[in-house]
């Protein structure tokens, strides 16, 4: 959307007052082959360097202060999803089978 709306293509984003949002995560193995390469780069990818760079190109980051470049961006409030476990979603998977097959 952003990079195609910079380049003049009418497209825009619809601006609601809260948006779904939810966090990704990386992690580091206890067996990882090089431990302190693995420790740097998530020092980095959790950094404001990298969160401007993922913003930039129209992700809503976990950092405050860090917004994609549109217009009120850091007027929405951004809602976390509920990640429900493997048996919740075998729970709701029967039940939305039974309502829509």
């Amino acid at each position: 959307m952003i990079s195609f709306g910079q380049k003049g293509a009418p497209l825009d984003y619809v601006r609601q007052e809260k948006m779904l949002g939810h966090s990704h995560a990386i992690t580091m193995s206890s067996r990882a082959a090089r431990p302190n390469a693995a420790k740097a780069f998530l020092d980095y990818f959790y950094g404001d360097e990298s969160l401007r760079a993922m913003a930039k190109f129209g992700e809503f980051v976990t950092r405050k202060g860090i917004h994609p470049p549109l217009a009120d961006a850091d007027k929405i409030q951004v809602v976390p999803m509920d990640e429900p476990d493997a048996a919740t979603m075998a729970e709701k998977r029967k039940e939305y089978r039974k309502l829509f097959q």
